[in-house]
């Protein structure tokens, strides 16, 4: 019993010594970003105006007006009808309008102690209703013109917004890039180690940290490139450009 036990001994150990000084696998956690500027496709105006009288019939129709000015204006610019999405509103508000009746009162008045002081604020009543609206264009001087036309007939509306036709497929473009970028890197820490990379264990858009991989990513980029202006330039888009980022965490298993 004692012989079979020490042969055995002798066939193990020679595996058990190998074992502890052949190289392991290890696995490598790397966090890359693919990002493009694509093309705008449209662009894209959102705003909202009030119309007000004095009572809900006045309101209608001065909310009608409105829609006219602004479909005037539109065709003014050059922009046909149907680029114009309009909410009108349907609530109409019955709200106070304060007017100064008076900017002075009479000194006399003001020294006879029993005298009734005028109330040089008069409040009337007055009815709104707001319409929202958006408008989409093809082209950035489009946009430009129809902001002027819209602002000169005191209907506010905000900077207008460079959109995608197919934003998930450009993001879907944005995160192949990342991968790219992920394999290089391993590549890199594979060679430095005199190893390969043996395959893709995980890839992940949550992260790890308190932070998404894109946040991670965007302040370490923020605290060795700039500060706030850099990081406010990350979110920044070229003049007729929508700036697509996308960051992935991917782990390789690496061999030797």
């Amino acid at each position: 019993m004692f012989i079979r036990l020490t042969a055995l001994l002798a066939l193990l150990l020679p595996a058990a010594a190998l074992a502890q000084v052949a190289p392991k696998n290890t696995a490598v956690e790397i966090i890359a970003t693919g990002q493009f500027d694509a093309p705008a496709s449209a662009y894209v105006l959102t705003g909202a105006y009030s119309a007000e009288a004095a009572d809900e019939a006045g309101a209608r129709k001065a909310q009608a007006e409105k829609q006219a000015a602004v479909r005037a204006a539109l065709k003014a610019a050059g922009v046909p009808d149907t680029a114009l999405t309009l909410t009108p509103g349907t609530d109409f508000t019955q709200t106070e309008s304060i007017t100064v009746e008076q900017n002075s009162i009479d000194v006399d008045v003001l020294e006879d102690e029993n005298a009734a002081v005028p109330d040089p604020f008069v409040s009337e009543p007055l009815t709104s209703v707001t319409d929202s609206f958006s408008i989409r264009v093809s082209t950035f001087e489009q946009a430009t013109a129809v902001r002027r036309a819209l602002m000169e007939i005191d209907v506010p509306v905000a900077q207008a917004n460079a959109v995608l036709d197919d934003p998930e497929g450009a993001r879907r473009r944005a995160k192949t890039m990342a991968i790219d970028n992920a394999r290089a890197d391993a590549m890199a820490y594979a060679k430095a180690l005199g190893m390969h990379i043996v395959r893709v264990v995980r890839i992940s858009e949550t992260g790890n940290g308190l932070f998404l991989p894109g946040f991670q990513s965007v302040f370490q980029r923020m605290i060795s490139g700039g500060g706030p202006d850099a990081m406010k330039a990350m979110f920044e888009s070229r003049p007729g450009f929508v700036h697509v980022e996308a960051t992935i965490i991917v782990e390789f298993e690496l061999a030797p």
